[in-house]
């Protein structure tokens, strides 16, 4: 069902965050909410029970807003343009940490993730405009030119990845 009602979150920092939140619901009714601070951090807040928790700190300097490849509250993994234009990781329990950028340059935009029965894969827009993913390690070329953030999508075995083309 869809709710009329609208309700105020505000930000972990001075109410605000930067780009767009990543958002996630369980069966039970759980939702788990990812954002980037106004002071370049990254956040968790969970809904269960009928009300919002507040703001876990989930610390990190991150440049753009984070995306979560979600296979449940206790098992996600959060990727985010981070330093140096590189992709930063954290997994809910493990500390930050890089897997790099395609030959080590600078991403644009957000970094888009997803899980499935091979892992979890993350897909940018390189320096050049191109496509990348990241899969078991390695990042590899998708080829072709996109003007925005790659969203992708696992769903009945496959992988599919959607973008603005330039």
């Amino acid at each position: 069902n869809w709710s009329q009602q609208w309700k105020r979150l505000d930000g972990p920092v001075h109410r605000g965050i930067l780009g767009q939140p990543a958002a996630y619901g369980s069966a039970d009714g759980r939702i788990d909410l990812f954002v980037r601070g106004a002071d370049d951090s990254a956040y968790q807040r969970t809904f269960r029970n009928g009300r919002w928790g507040s703001w876990n700190r989930l610390g990190g300097n991150i440049t753009d807003a984070p995306t979560v490849a979600f296979t449940s509250p206790d098992d996600w993994t959060m990727f985010a343009r981070g330093a140096f234009g590189l992709v930063w990781t954290r997994k809910a329990n493990v500390g930050w940490s890089t897997i790099g950028s395609p030959d080590l340059h600078p991403i644009y935009g957000r970094p888009s993730a997803v899980v499935d029965a091979n892992g979890v894969h993350v897909a940018v827009r390189a320096r050049d405009d191109s496509a990348w993913l990241y899969s078991n390690g390695t990042w590899s070329p998708l080829g072709g030119v996109i003007s925005g953030s790659p969203t992708l999508l696992a769903t009945s075995g496959r992988i599919y990845m959607f973008a603005r083309a330039s």
